[in-house]
């Protein structure tokens, strides 16, 4: 049977090297080798993030975004909800392949509002795994924040950081792993926070956008991405995609149940729950790097 199975993924291995280039999943300008990207909203389709498969909250729709030049324009007002969710992918934070959330944004204005107990502010981007445990980088005109709960609560946030967010357009790239959460800017790191505990939030979603209520935005997107740090293919995380990760998938071919944190064992490379033809592709994408 294994013999059959070997044959069966060499076989598709092959012909995946010949076709995959046609899957969306591997568009080459949302792949590089060191991360598997899962999902991401491009600006540069001149469409809507809902257009490209997310979900849009706008309650009420006092404002309405838009697209110019190649460019994700939005803007809230006080107690208006303004976000885009994307809850289809299978998100979790293990400990050795773990989670990066990269976009490019510019701040006009994005008020900072702190209280005894709580802070907030009008523009965050989340991240949330299966079991609802929730990062949230809050991102305001005067500087950013980390949080690990779903409250805003300040007991289980960073301590607010200076930066200019308004002079530009800025690479943000937040990278989750061994449970700690790095907030990097332009490659500069500025700010970490420990996961926290599970929370009452949505699993399994990235958020963009002003999902507070109480505060206010005006910003500028020109992409959001997210998925899976780990050198393409490569299911032991030893730096090479070769016959053992192969093998790896053989072993898991067509399980259906992998858990969130061990993913069979870094066969399901994209975290589906699946190791299928999928995984496949996107090994063939690293083989021998």
């Amino acid at each position: 049977m294994k013999i059959i199975k070997v044959s069966l993924v060499v076989m598709v291995l092959y012909c995946s090297f010949l076709v995959h280039v046609e899957a969306s999943y591997l568009d080459p300008m949302m792949s590089d080798s060191q991360n598997t990207w899962l999902g991401w909203y491009d600006a540069g389709l001149n469409t809507l993030p809902e257009q490209q498969g997310w979900t849009v909250i706008n309650n009420p729709p006092a404002t309405q975004p838009s697209i110019q030049n190649n460019v994700l324009y939005s803007n809230s007002i006080e107690l208006q909800y303004l976000y885009w969710t994307q809850t289809d992918k299978y998100i979790c934070f293990p400990d050795s392949h773990g989670i990066v959330v990269e976009f490019q944004l510019k701040i006009n204005s994005s008020r900072y509002i702190f209280s005894s107990d709580r802070w907030r502010t009008g523009y965050s981007v989340w991240v949330s795994d299966y079991q609802g445990r929730t990062f949230r980088i809050g991102i305001a005109d005067t500087g950013v924040i980390l949080s690990n709960d779903y409250d805003w609560l300040n007991i289980n946030s960073s301590s607010f950081v200076p930066y200019n967010t308004t002079n530009g357009f800025h690479l943000y790239r937040f990278v989750i792993q061994d449970n700690i959460g790095q907030l990097q800017i332009d490659g500069n790191n500025v700010v970490s926070l420990a996961a926290g505990s599970v929370n009452a939030t949505t699993p399994n979603m990235v958020l963009f956008g002003d999902a507070t209520m109480l505060a206010s935005h005006d910003a500028e997107m020109t992409y959001i991405r997210y998925g899976v740090i780990t050198k393409t293919g490569d299911t032991d995380g030893n730096g090479i995609v070769d016959i053992r990760d192969l093998a790896r998938i053989v072993d898991y071919w067509l399980t259906g149940n992998c858990g969130c944190m061990s993913c069979c064992e870094g066969a399901d490379i994209n975290h589906s729950g699946r190791v299928d033809l999928e995984d496949l592709a996107i090994l063939s994408l690293g083989w021998l790097g």
